[in-house]
């Protein structure tokens, strides 16, 4: 953005001459354009035509005063983003009207130009960010829709394609076949489903209600939960594309890698995701590990998924060990926890796609099911292995071997 329109609304004409000298007097880039009014009633008539990238507001003018200026101007012309300018004295209302939907505020008498620009064009993106997530929502729907549609057409002629091939060939293989395409693409619609559903639904009914609540807490409460579900959603796109990428297109660049360097930073990484779950990461790290040819990359994706497994489903107060072993012709890698372990009947399954044990469906655990089997298809690329021993209720232990030179 070259030149940011700016409207500001001020009546004090100290404060707009500070304003204009800093601006003409320094050279920026972006170019700002100016243009001024004394009252909130002309502020929202030039806002009606249209042309203004933000606003420079004063919350204490002629015709209104206090966060009702805000707000007035926010039920109007919700769509503009608006930057508060303060006294030093009122820096608590400036962050109040943060709260309250202004994307910054600045306080008077202390802005140069560099902050000037670095506010205005943070409120723009800030607000640009808002409307991109509201468009996103809008075409993950559409194109929900249309896949479950696709899915349904793709459902339908595989059956009509099963029927008719049970006429030609023996009725009891046939129909054998129907049952499991139908049961796979039964799964995979209701798990696709459910993980877009669920939280676009969250967001929609956060939204309504962050229309009509007026209590700044509760308004911050509603855009934590639609903050937490677009992640989630964004989680499941990128797992969807990473998936896709190691099956189709994997580009692993192989070197010579310290696998317990490695491991330290993959602690250090859930380390915060750890501390705030209340759960202990616990090093049992082999010195004498030899080095290993890996990715270093997708090796570091990998066990940073199954740390932070390990971490949702271990108790407050747990501890998650990663440990490391040599073996004849492999090393060991093991990421175990005491949490909540996985039953005999979901073992064999954890790593087929979209699979998830029923007690980890909840939004707050349950991840999208596709993690571990990216985990898998990288370590297989590695010419390595992982498995899993598991006792319900005990926790479990994931281990991965790979083989290193002689």
């Amino acid at each position: 953005m070259n030149v940011i329109n700016v409207l500001m609304v001020e009546d004090n004409p100290d404060d707009i001459y500070l304003i204009r000298r800093l601006i003409n007097l320094t050279a920026s880039v972006p170019e700002i354009m100016l243009e001024t009014v004394s009252s909130l009633k002309e502020g929202l008539e030039r806002l009606n035509h249209g042309g203004i990238d933000v606003v420079l507001l004063d919350l204490s003018l002629p015709d209104s005063n206090g966060l009702d200026t805000l707000l007035i101007l926010q039920q109007h012309q919700s769509h503009v983003p608006v930057v508060v300018q303060t006294g030093v004295s009122d820096e608590d209302l400036g962050m109040e009207a943060v709260r309250l939907g202004a994307q910054d505020y600045l306080i008077k008498g202390e802005a140069n130009i560099q902050l000037l620009v670095r506010s205005m064009r943070y409120a723009i993106e800030r607000n640009n960010i808002e409307d991109e997530l509201r468009q996103h929502r809008t075409n993950l729907e559409a194109l929900i829709a249309e896949r479950t549609a696709d899915l349904q057409r793709t459902n339908e002629q595989l059956q009509q394609e099963i029927k008719e091939r049970e006429r030609a060939e023996q009725r009891a293989l046939e129909l054998a076949l129907k049952q499991e395409r139908a049961r796979v693409l039964t799964n995979f619609v209701r798990a696709a489903s459910h993980d877009f559903r669920t939280p676009l639904s969250t967001i929609n009914t956060s939204l309504y209600l962050l229309r009509r609540v007026k209590d700044p807490h509760e308004q911050e409460q509603h855009l934590n939960v639609i903050e937490m579900q677009a992640t989630r959603l964004a989680r499941l796109v990128d797992g969807m594309l990473r998936l896709l990428q190691v099956e189709n297109n994997p580009e692993f660049h192989f070197q010579s890698i310290d696998l317990n360097d490695l491991i330290r930073d993959i602690a250090l990484h859930v380390y915060s995701y750890a501390t705030e779950k209340q759960i202990e990461i616990a090093l049992d790290l082999d010195p004498d590990l030899p080095r290993v040819e890996a990715d270093q990359a997708e090796l570091s994706y990998a066990l940073v998924e199954v740390a932070e497994n390990a971490i949702n489903y271990s108790p407050q107060n747990g501890t998650v060990t990663l440990r490391t072993r040599r073996m004849s012709a492999h090393v060991m890698i093991e990421v175990e926890d005491h949490g909540i372990g996985i039953s005999e009947e979901d073992l064999p399954y954890i790593f087929d796609l979209l699979y998830r044990a029923d007690k980890a469906r909840s939004a707050e655990t349950g991840g999208p099911g596709l993690g571990l089997p990216i985990v898998q298809k990288i370590i297989t690329a590695h010419h390595g292995t992982i498995g899993v021993s598991s006792v319900e209720g005990q926790g479990s232990t994931f281990r991965i071997l790979l083989p290193y030179g002689s």
